[in-house]
C-alpha cells in the first residue's frame, strides 16, 4: 500500500487489527486516507478508539465505518456518541445478509429504522435510503468505475468495483494493472452503491470520492 500511495491517491479500509505506527511511518497523510471498520464483537472499543485517534493526530483523514448487525443495533447510538465526541466521523453501512429469517437491509423493522435514523447527515441518509429500497439496479448503465476507481484485493488482483466482478483490471503486484480508458456498462446484478460513478450523474457522486 505504501508503494501504491507513491503513485496514486489511496483509500483503504482496515479493521485496525494492525500496528498503526507502520501506517504513520510508511505513508503520507497527503496521499492516503483511511476508512476503519469497527466490529464490536471482535474489537475492544477503547483500543480501537486509541488507534484511530493516533492516526488522526498524525494528520490522516480517518473515519469509522459501522455495520449495524441486528444483535448490536441497540448499542449503535452509544458507539456513535463515543467516536463523534472525539471528532471522528461515524459512517453507517447497513447490514447486508440474512439474520433470523429476515433478509437485510430491507429486513430492518420500523423500530430498527428509528435507531438508524440517528444518522442524519447526507451521506448516511443516502446509504440507508438506497440500501433499504429497491432502487439498486444499475446494470447496463454507463459507469466510470474502473476508469476512475479500482477495487484491489489483498493478492493484488483488481476488479472495476466491489460489485461488478466481470471486468478484471490486472494485478498491481505483478505490474499488469491498468485502468479503463472510458466508461463501460455496469454488469453487476445488483449494485447497492449509492455513490457509483454513473455517467452524467457526476454532481451526485464526485464530492463523495474526492480527496479532502
Amino acid at each position: 500500500m505504501s508503494r501504491i500511495s507513491q503513485k496514486h491517491v489511496l483509500e483503504f479500509c482496515t479493521n485496525l487489527h494492525i500496528d498503526v505506527k507502520n501506517i504513520i511511518e510508511k505513508m503520507s497523510p497527503k496521499r492516503v486516507r483511511i476508512g476503519t471498520s469497527f466490529h464490536p464483537q471482535y474489537a475492544k472499543l477503547s483500543e480501537f478508539l486509541e488507534k484511530i485517534v493516533t492516526l488522526k493526530k498524525a494528520g490522516f483523514e480517518a473515519w469509522v465505518n459501522f455495520v449495524p448487525w441486528p444483535p448490536s443495533l441497540k448499542d449503535t447510538p452509544g458507539y456513535k456518541e463515543v467516536f463523534e465526541s472525539n471528532n471522528i466521523k461515524f459512517v453507517l453501512q447497513p447490514f447486508i445478509g440474512d439474520y433470523e429469517g429476515r433478509n437485510y437491509p430491507r429486513g430492518y423493522t420500523d423500530d430498527e429504522k428509528k435507531i438508524l435514523g440517528i444518522f442524519s447527515d447526507e451521506a448516511n441518509t443516502k446509504a440507508v435510503d438506497f440500501k433499504t429500497t429497491n432502487e439498486s439496479n444499475k446494470k447496463g448503465k454507463l459507469c466510470r468505475m474502473g476508469q476512475n476507481y479500482a477495487f484491489i484485493h489483498p493478492d493484488g488482483e483488481t476488479d472495476r468495483c466491489c460489485k461488478d466482478h466481470t471486468m478484471k483490471l490486472g494485478n498491481v503486484i505483478k505490474g499488469t494493472f491498468k485502468l479503463l480508458d472510458e466508461a463501460i456498462p455496469c454488469q453487476a446484478d445488483e449494485c447497492n452503491c449509492w455513490r457509483c460513478m454513473l455517467v452524467e450523474k457526476e454532481p451526485e457522486w464526485v464530492k463523495y470520492w474526492g480527496r479532502h
